[in-house]
């Protein structure tokens, strides 16, 4: 066990450090397959996901947009757990669309959509 945590550390480390040269700010996240990994990436107001291992080049799997000149305020103000969740994340992509102003956390993004967000609707 100690074995196995030595070299998924290492890797992570590896991965990481190549993401790094890529974007302004990166999270990773360990996959559920042994020694894979996902790159959260951001740059500006773009997020990218992408799959990596150290023996084999990133996979894109999603591109997002953030919405970071939006005021947040209403968000907070009408939904306090957004400003928790905010604060807690190391970074977030924020929507703003015609329906809803919120916010998720990249890292639990998974088929279009992340289990870590906190929205409001739009009247």
């Amino acid at each position: 066990m100690l074995l196995h945590f030595s070299i998924q550390t290492a890797q992570g480390l590896i991965v990481e450090q190549r993401a790094v040269l890529r974007y302004d700010r990166v999270e990773l996240a360990a996959s559920f397959v042994p020694w894979h990994f996902r790159v959260i990436g951001k740059t500006g107001n773009h997020v990218e996901l992408t799959d990596a291992t150290v023996w084999s080049t990133s996979r894109p799997v999603a591109a997002l947009k953030s919405h970071e000149e939006t005021d947040l305020s209403p968000l907070f103000n009408q939904n306090p757990k957004a400003k928790v969740l905010y604060e807690w994340s190391p970074f977030v992509v924020v929507v703003n669309d015609s329906k809803r102003l919120g916010i998720f956390d990249p890292r639990f993004y998974r088929d279009g959509e992340s289990f870590v967000s906190e929205y409001i609707e739009k009247r």
